[in-house]
Formats: C-alpha cells, structure tokens, sequence
C-alpha cells in the first residue's frame, strides 16, 4: 500500500541549501529540479491532501526528480524549518537518493538527498562564522568530510 513518508531526522532549515543540494546534483547531471507552490507526484492524486489531513495538495516546494515515478515534497512548519515528504512505493525515488551506505529505514530512500542538504547547510555555517573551507570531499564508505579553519565562534 502507498502512503505519505515524513522524514524528521534531518532539520531542513537553509532553503538557501535544499536549493544548493538540487543545483549541484543537477549539474552533474541528475534530472532534479525544484519548483515553488506545486502538487507532488505521489501514487494517488489526493494522497498529499488525504494522508497528511490538509486542505490542498500543493506543497510549499516540490522537488520533481525527473527518473523516479513520484517527487520530494517540503512543506514549511511551525518552527519556520521544512518537513521532507515523500511516497516510497516501488523504490523509484530510492533508485535515484539513494545510498548503498545509508542504515535500512525511510531516511535510506532520500540518504543523497540529506548528505547533500547536510555539506551546504554546513559550509553556509561556516562561511556565516568566517571559516574558511579547506576540504569537502567524500570518504570510500560515503561520509562527509569538510575540514574548515579560521577564527569564527558560532561554532
């Protein structure tokens, strides 16, 4: 049976970042784009509205991933930081987020997805207290390594 997926494990508070995570998979050559106001391609047509008890099926941002069957949907919360909806159904969005290093369960589906929001939120905290940023790269087993220097406090 298809359902609506949260994800809260990560909280999505840079929209600056969730934009700079699509543009730089995107660019290397991901067919994924975001779009602001839009309905999310979920299984049913009304599972958005029906599954999540809201009024309308338009979320605040949908990122649309061209190679997978449904979308990412982000809808803005209370706390003024973006909840990560998703329909998991037959492992399309998985095909295309996902990690043969992430840990089973939902986070697993959308795990490239969170590592890359993680690296841009990251270094826009770093630039924001005057770190300079001397490595961001991956290790073979898939883990973030950003190595920044300088003399910032809001760390």
């Amino acid at each position: 049976m298809s359902h609506v997926t949260s994800i809260s494990t990560v909280p999505l508070r840079s929209l600056p970042a969730i934009f700079a995570t699509v543009a730089e998979y995107a660019a290397a050559g991901m067919n994924i784009s975001i779009h602001a106001n839009e309905v999310p391609r979920m299984y049913y047509s009304d599972q958005f509205k029906r599954d999540l008890k809201r009024d309308s099926e338009v979320a605040d941002y949908v990122i649309r991933l061209g190679d997978a069957r449904y979308d990412l949907a982000l809808l803005r919360n209370e706390k003024g930081e973006y909840d990560l909806y998703f329909d998991p159904f037959g492992g399309s969005i998985a095909k295309v987020l996902g990690s043969p290093h992430a840990k089973p369960g939902k986070e697993a589906h959308v795990a490239k997805f969170l590592q890359g929001y993680t690296k841009h939120a990251t270094l826009e905290i770093a630039a924001a207290a005057g770190m300079l940023v001397q490595s961001c790269d991956y290790d073979s087993q898939g883990n973030l390594q950003i190595v920044a220097a300088g003399t910032g406090n809001a760390w």
